[in-house]
């Protein structure tokens, strides 16, 4: 089965210069896929996985500053039901594959409708 295509970007080619990983401990008693679901809506995770050992959860994080990722860590521990957060950013990266999420696009640019007869402006690069 096709889930869908993608392209290979590198993050820091588009401004997401920081990866991290975030082991995450959801609460005993509480909702396992309600704590999923509310830490995949976050912006910047790319990757979430349910695993064994110390955390719940492991997440991959690409965000554009510490700055980010430091408010990234205090908009996941908001979540209800995490106890406890255990974050490891990546000094550097040797292979990495898989989905980039991108940033919010900016506002499109409005385009000139063309007149009849007109010839299409040349647009420097």
């Amino acid at each position: 089965m096709i889930r869908g295509y993608q392209i290979d970007l590198d993050g820091r080619a588009v401004g997401l210069d920081v990866t991290a990983f975030i082991g995450v401990s959801v609460g005993i008693g509480s909702d396992l896929h309600t704590a999923e679901s509310a830490v995949t809506a976050i912006r910047g995770v790319t990757e979430c996985h349910h695993i064994t050992g110390a955390h719940t959860l492991m997440l991959k994080v690409k965000t554009e500053s510490t700055v980010t990722l430091e408010r990234f860590i205090r908009e996941l521990r908001a979540v209800p039901g995490i106890v406890q957060t255990e974050t490891m950013v990546a000094l550097s990266t040797t292979l990495e594959r898989g989905p980039l999420a991108m940033p919010e696009p900016s506002a499109p640019k409005r385009r000139r409708k063309k007149r009849s007869g007109e010839r299409p402006a040349v647009v420097p690069d």
